[in-house]
């Protein structure tokens, strides 16, 4: 391990690290990430009042981990924006969110984002039933459904 590194107190979590090629798997369990670390990149666009567009899916496995119980990266980014005045808008291929309350995300800090996101997982699996979206190919099978169907 690099030296600079351990000064950092950044140390193996496992024998995968982002340096090595190519990495595969939860960012959330390599070397060389942090929630804060993270935080800190989505608090930097917060105060710039950019525009973040969400790539990943919002599925439940995407935004909450059952086995060790906490957010997954996805979930801390949502909350999180839409905590500091953030608005989800849909895009013609893809969610974005927009600022639309300045004045919250020019104040926002990392140490409001570390507590609140604390609250939110205490509250486990329910902290982001709002931000869950429904299987696409689910939604159009029970919007098809005929009900004339169904028997008494």
């Amino acid at each position: 391990m690099p030296e600079y590194l351990e000064r950092a107190g950044i140390t193996d979590k496992n024998t995968q690290t982002l340096w090595d090629g190519p990495v595969q798997g939860n960012i959330q369990l390599l070397d060389k990430w942090a929630p804060v670390v993270n935080d800190c990149w989505v608090l930097g666009g917060v105060h710039r009042r950019a525009d973040f567009e969400l790539v990943s899916v919002r599925t439940l496995k995407n935004l909450w981990d059952f086995k060790y119980k906490y957010h997954v990266v996805t979930a801390r980014e949502v909350l999180g924006l839409l905590h500091f005045g953030y608005t989800m808008k849909p895009g013609p291929a893809s969610l974005w969110f927009v600022c639309t309350d300045p004045a919250q995300a020019k104040t926002a800090t990392v140490q409001e984002y570390g507590s609140f996101m604390q609250s939110h997982e205490a509250a486990g699996p329910d902290s982001i039933r709002s931000i869950l979206v429904m299987d696409p190919k689910l939604k159009k099978e029970i919007e098809g459904f005929d009900k004339a169907k169904l028997r008494h």
